[in-house]
């Protein structure tokens, strides 16, 4: 019988993922896992609403030109 895997070991290969979950860009498979462990776990949900804020308030910058020394 195989031991069910921590929630840390569960959220660390979630967490990776949840830019490419938001994006949309993880196949139906994977963003069905990203979401079931979503809708059971404070802390990873936690971290894609901060990174749903953080895009957001991002995308509200709009277009930044660099200084010419980079």
């Amino acid at each position: 019988m195989t031991p069910e895997p921590s929630p840390m070991s569960a959220c660390d290969g979630i967490q990776p993922r949840l830019s490419e979950y938001m994006d949309r860009q993880l196949d139906r498979i994977q963003a069905d896992q990203v979401q079931a462990h979503l809708s059971v776990c404070d802390t990873c949900r936690g971290v894609a609403d901060d990174l749903d804020r953080l895009r957001g308030l991002a995308s509200s910058l709009g277009p930044i030109t660099p200084p010419a020394h980079i």
